[in-house]
Protein backbone atom coordinates (compact mmCIF):
# COMPACT_ATOMS: atom_id res chain seq x y z
CA UNK A 1 0.00 0.00 0.00
CA UNK A 2 2.86 2.27 0.77
CA UNK A 3 3.98 2.29 -2.53
CA UNK A 4 1.27 2.40 -4.69
CA UNK A 5 0.76 5.67 -2.20
CA UNK A 6 3.81 7.05 -3.13
CA UNK A 7 3.35 6.27 -6.81
CA UNK A 8 -0.16 8.27 -6.45
CA UNK A 9 1.69 11.21 -4.76
CA UNK A 10 4.34 11.21 -7.82
CA UNK A 11 0.99 10.69 -10.52
CA UNK A 12 -0.89 13.85 -8.97
CA UNK A 13 2.40 15.56 -9.30
CA UNK A 14 3.35 14.66 -12.82
CA UNK A 15 -0.93 15.82 -13.43
CA UNK A 16 -0.45 18.83 -11.91
CA UNK A 17 2.63 19.85 -13.89
CA UNK A 18 0.97 18.43 -17.17
CA UNK A 19 -2.42 20.68 -16.54
CA UNK A 20 0.04 23.64 -16.10
CA UNK A 21 1.84 23.16 -19.31
CA UNK A 22 -1.37 22.58 -21.36
CA UNK A 23 -2.56 26.03 -20.01
CA UNK A 24 -0.21 27.03 -21.30
CA UNK A 25 0.42 25.82 -24.34
CA UNK A 26 -3.52 26.22 -24.80
CA UNK A 27 -4.46 29.59 -23.53
CA UNK A 28 -7.39 29.52 -25.22
CA UNK A 29 -8.90 26.50 -23.63
CA UNK A 30 -7.33 27.31 -20.29
CA UNK A 31 -6.98 24.01 -17.92
CA UNK A 32 -7.98 20.84 -19.55
CA UNK A 33 -11.55 19.76 -19.51
CA UNK A 34 -10.39 16.23 -18.63
CA UNK A 35 -7.72 14.24 -17.85
CA UNK A 36 -7.77 11.99 -21.23
CA UNK A 37 -6.77 15.42 -23.24
CA UNK A 38 -3.26 15.34 -21.17
CA UNK A 39 -2.48 11.81 -23.31
CA UNK A 40 -1.67 10.81 -26.71
CA UNK A 41 -1.49 7.45 -27.86
CA UNK A 42 2.56 6.91 -29.36
CA UNK A 43 3.45 8.50 -32.04
CA UNK A 44 2.01 11.61 -30.34
CA UNK A 45 1.00 14.74 -32.52
CA UNK A 46 0.05 17.09 -30.29
CA UNK A 47 -3.70 19.04 -29.99
CA UNK A 48 -5.73 20.35 -27.47
CA UNK A 49 -6.92 17.18 -27.33
CA UNK A 50 -4.27 15.04 -27.38
CA UNK A 51 -1.45 17.17 -25.76
CA UNK A 52 1.30 14.10 -25.12
CA UNK A 53 1.95 15.76 -21.91
CA UNK A 54 1.56 12.48 -19.95
CA UNK A 55 1.90 8.91 -20.92
CA UNK A 56 -1.32 7.47 -21.81
CA UNK A 57 -1.84 4.68 -19.32
CA UNK A 58 -1.89 7.78 -16.72
CA UNK A 59 -3.78 9.94 -18.89
CA UNK A 60 -6.61 7.23 -18.92
CA UNK A 61 -7.12 7.37 -14.99
CA UNK A 62 -5.48 4.38 -13.68
CA UNK A 63 -2.18 3.57 -12.20
CA UNK A 64 -1.15 1.61 -9.66
CA UNK A 65 -4.22 0.86 -7.59
CA UNK A 66 -5.12 4.33 -7.85
CA UNK A 67 -8.00 6.07 -9.86
CA UNK A 68 -7.63 9.61 -10.73
CA UNK A 69 -10.26 12.23 -11.85
CA UNK A 70 -9.97 15.17 -13.41
CA UNK A 71 -13.39 16.74 -14.03
CA UNK A 72 -12.97 20.23 -15.92
CA UNK A 73 -15.22 23.45 -14.82
CA UNK A 74 -17.01 23.85 -17.47
CA UNK A 75 -15.54 27.06 -18.58
CA UNK A 76 -13.70 27.98 -21.26
CA UNK A 77 -11.22 29.06 -21.00
CA UNK A 78 -11.00 26.76 -17.90
CA UNK A 79 -9.73 29.08 -14.57
CA UNK A 80 -9.77 26.25 -12.51
CA UNK A 81 -9.26 22.43 -11.73
CA UNK A 82 -9.27 19.81 -9.20
CA UNK A 83 -8.14 16.50 -8.93
CA UNK A 84 -8.31 13.63 -7.35
CA UNK A 85 -6.34 10.45 -6.59
CA UNK A 86 -8.39 7.45 -4.91
CA UNK A 87 -7.35 3.92 -4.08
CA UNK A 88 -9.56 1.62 -5.96
CA UNK A 89 -9.51 -0.93 -3.19
CA UNK A 90 -9.36 1.43 0.14
CA UNK A 91 -7.05 -0.29 2.75
CA UNK A 92 -5.80 -2.96 -0.39
CA UNK A 93 -4.17 -1.17 -3.16
CA UNK A 94 -4.13 2.40 -0.65
CA UNK A 95 -5.63 4.07 2.34
CA UNK A 96 -5.70 7.26 1.85
CA UNK A 97 -7.06 9.82 -0.73
CA UNK A 98 -5.32 12.82 -2.33
CA UNK A 99 -6.43 16.09 -3.73
CA UNK A 100 -5.74 18.75 -5.42
CA UNK A 101 -6.64 21.82 -7.22
CA UNK A 102 -4.70 24.64 -8.95
CA UNK A 103 -3.16 25.82 -6.30
CA UNK A 104 -0.80 22.91 -6.85
CA UNK A 105 -0.95 21.66 -3.20
CA UNK A 106 -1.68 18.20 -2.72
CA UNK A 107 -4.13 17.55 0.60
CA UNK A 108 -4.75 13.73 1.68
CA UNK A 109 -7.69 12.01 4.14
CA UNK A 110 -6.57 9.32 5.93
CA UNK A 111 -9.46 7.56 5.35
CA UNK A 112 -10.14 7.64 2.15
CA UNK A 113 -13.35 8.60 1.81
CA UNK A 114 -12.74 12.14 0.34
CA UNK A 115 -10.38 15.17 0.73
CA UNK A 116 -10.64 19.00 0.42
CA UNK A 117 -8.85 22.12 1.16
CA UNK A 118 -9.35 21.23 4.62
CA UNK A 119 -7.74 18.05 5.24
CA UNK A 120 -4.18 17.35 6.06
CA UNK A 121 -1.68 19.18 3.65
CA UNK A 122 0.85 16.46 2.35
CA UNK A 123 4.71 17.55 2.91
Amino acid sequence: MRANEASAVGSMRAINTAVVAYSVNYPDQGFPPQLAFLGGASPCAASSVNACLLDDVLAQGRKNGYAFVLPGDGAVPSVSFTLTGTPQVVGSSGQRMFCLDQSGIIHFDPSGAGCNDASPVLD
